[in-house]
């Protein structure tokens, strides 16, 4: 097995969202723009563990935010980049973060 064969095989064996204490990564585009992906490494189901692992998460992309570490960014995004359409609990979670990534300036979005 390769490293990059390793490095799949290490972070698909733990939880769905891992470094809840950390951004994922930071991309700043040429217009002025940022955007802000969380890795998502397996499905998020409707559990409560996963729901805890997106608020976690969430919060602290949010924090980050706040920080005014972008201040100069003309916008941000935070994207969360799923394996496949997250179940409907999960989805929901996600909502209910939409308002507060608004009110903070951001926009948050989902895909898979």
């Amino acid at each position: 097995m390769g490293i990059l064969g390793r490095i799949i095989s290490l972070i698909s064996s733990g939880p769905a969202i891992q470094n809840l204490d950390r951004i994922d990564m930071k991309i700043d585009f040429k217009d002025g723009g940022v955007l802000l992906p969380v890795v998502v490494s397996q499905h998020l189901d409707g559990s409560s563990e996963v729901a805890a692992l997106i608020q976690a998460k969430l919060e602290t992309y949010i924090e980050f935010i706040e920080s005014g570490e972008l201040s100069e960014a003309k916008y941000i995004k935070v994207l969360m980049n799923c394996i496949k359409k997250p179940d409907s609990e999960a989805i929901k979670v996600i909502d209910s973060f939409k308002e507060r990534f608004s009110h903070s300036g951001a926009e948050l979005s989902w895909k898979s």
